[in-house]
């Protein structure tokens, strides 16, 4: 009789308990499944009736150009029969070797990443992440939030202000990979381009999709550059790949106008790279470029624009020209590349390729935060022209920042026409 007690007695409890589960769960708020697949690019909305022609890119003339999906890849990027292969070396730098990087900050935790997806940003926050509010469709562009007046945001702390406390700091291990072209006779002074996030071009060192999988989104450089080369489209070029520094070391390497990344480039990257693997970088500057996306760019101009004796060819996605790192030589950071420094200086022997994307980060803000990837660029191409410079500029319709669909289509006639010149 005991035991038969018990057992009704378990059973009764069980069922209360599975009882009072069920009433939870439907007080509870549905909790949404939990995805890991890739966000859906939404389709481009109809073009405005008012909206600005397009301009196709053409390699024989500088200025503005337009232009609006279907984005093309680019055959450039699928690798050719016949087409001899360069080499690429990979190999790691210990900051605790560098005299310029020793240390970085110690990441601080995050959520969320860089959105790349093409979206326009999110009304009334322009820093928030679309990928899960994919908006019906894609607008051509976002329209700018009406002025604020003087007291907008200029001469505000920016990305670069002093942390609460000390930072805590931590040396790093930083990749670089280098294209060797097929061909390439060791010691030789070759012409070269710097460029920068080095695992976004290398498929090595990408990061893996969603599903697990390589990437094939993805402008790796490698077989673009065999393509181009065999075609003779550009001179046989060495790249040199570099990445960052951890965490906020990226925006404290790239997004600061400063020559000290030139330096660490110039004293401790390139002389490694001769001594260990014995491939020679040309003097000429003519044959020397640097390559950028968002924060890459401004440092990639700092190397032009600092030392036009030593580079002079410069390539841009979705350029950071806005206030992130401020400093005695540049109060307003970037911002002050197309507010003050091309506007009052002489024109210099740089030719510079720009791109912006018609959804690009801050769109929806005013000028005076200082903040608006577009207004910056536009900014950037205005003051370029006024001093007759020889530059092109591409804005992409219908697309976010740094987005892969427009450097698959247009990165290969970036490096022509970038190269033009060159003997």
């Amino acid at each position: 009789m005991l035991y038969q007690a018990v057992i009704v007695l378990t059973l009764v409890a069980s069922a209360f308990i599975a009882r009072l589960g069920a009433q939870g769960a439907a007080s509870a708020p549905p909790t949404a499944p939990v995805s890991t697949a890739a966000p859906q690019a939404a389709v481009p909305c109809p073009r405005p009736a008012n909206a600005p022609p397009l301009v196709p890119v053409r390699l024989d003339r500088d200025g503005n150009f337009r232009i609006a999906p279907p984005y093309v890849r680019d055959p450039a990027f699928t690798p050719k029969p016949g087409v001899p292969n360069g080499r690429v070396i990979r190999f790691t730098m210990n900051s605790a070797e560098s005299k310029l990087f020793p240390t970085a900050p110690v990441p601080a935790p995050r959520a969320g990443g860089p959105g790349r997806a093409g979206q326009a940003p999110a009304p009334g926050n322009p820093n928030a992440s679309t990928a899960s509010q994919t908006p019906p469709c894609v607008p051509a562009w976002t329209d700018p939030a009406p002025s604020a007046g003087p007291a907008g945001g200029r001469g505000g702390p920016g990305r670069g202000a002093a942390p609460a406390g000390p930072p805590q700091h931590q040396t790093f291990d930083r990749q670089v990979a280098v294209y060797v072209p097929a061909g390439y006779v060791p010691n030789t002074p070759a012409p070269f381009i710097v460029v920068q996030d080095e695992r976004w071009y290398i498929p090595e060192d990408a990061p893996l999709g969603n599903d697990g999988k390589p990437r094939t989104d993805l402008a790796f450089m490698p077989v673009m550059l065999d393509n181009l080369i065999h075609e003779k489209r550009i001179p046989p070029i060495v790249a040199v790949l570099l990445s960052p520094g951890p965490g906020g070391q990226r925006t404290i390497e790239y997004d600061t106008i400063s020559d000290r990344y030139l330096n660490f480039v110039e004293t401790e990257v390139l002389p490694r790279i001769t001594r260990d693997y014995q491939i020679a970088f040309t003097a000429d500057p003519n044959g020397r470029a640097t390559f950028g996306e968002s924060s890459g760019s401004p440092v990639a101009l700092n190397m032009a624009w600092l030392a036009p004796n030593l580079y002079r060819r410069v390539i841009s996605y979705s350029g950071t020209f806005v206030a992130l790192q401020r400093n005695a030589i540049a109060p307003n950071g970037a911002w002050d590349y197309h507010d003050k420094f091309i506007p009052n200086s002489e024109r210099k022997p740089i030719r510079i390729w720009l791109h912006v994307s018609g959804n690009d980060n801050g769109a929806n803000t005013s000028a005076e935060g200082m903040r608006n990837w577009i207004i910056a660029n536009n900014r950037m191409a205005d003051a370029l022209k006024a001093k007759g410079y020889a530059y092109q500029y591409v804005f992409s319709e219908a697309s976010g920042h740094v987005d892969r669909r427009v450097q698959l289509q247009t990165m290969p006639e970036a490096f022509e026409w970038v190269w033009k010149g060159y003997k």
